[in-house]
């Protein structure tokens, strides 16, 4: 009777199923490590500038003269790293290069915004001195 009855040990199932989640995280890790640090970064940046806007009275004034030549760096950069970019998606190169070119093409156009945001931000007195 003991030769058709088949029971399987709960504890070698339990170990075969951590040895394929172990797999599967040793083959996918690199992945799942960016998209989480990408999504931390983009909630710390988010919540940032929620926090200033709503506790901090808006971001600190740029004065123009420092404004124009930052926006138009940045926005160069930004441009050439978006082209980087396209480049990298569109040649098929590995997913790396696509992920970290589309990750510096999204920071620096948030440091587009910002030199933006600031520059718009109206001056206060510590600002005039």
């Amino acid at each position: 009777e003991s030769l058709f009855v088949a029971e399987e040990d709960p504890e070698a199932l339990e170990a075969e199923e951590q040895a394929k989640l172990a797999e599967s995280f040793f083959e996918n890790g690199n992945v799942y490590y960016w998209t989480t640090l990408s999504i931390f970064i983009v909630g710390a940046v988010v919540q940032g500038e929620f926090y200033e806007r709503r506790f901090g009275g808006g971001p600190n004034h740029l004065d123009r003269r420092i404004a124009v030549p930052q926006g138009i760096r940045r926005g160069l950069l930004t441009a050439g790293l978006g082209i980087g970019f396209a480049w990298a998606v569109d040649s098929g190169q590995p997913w790396g290069y696509a992920l970290l070119l589309g990750m510096t093409t999204l920071w620096s156009g948030y440091g587009v915004y910002r030199t933006i945001v600031q520059a718009r931000a109206d001056p206060v007195h510590k600002d005039l001195v």
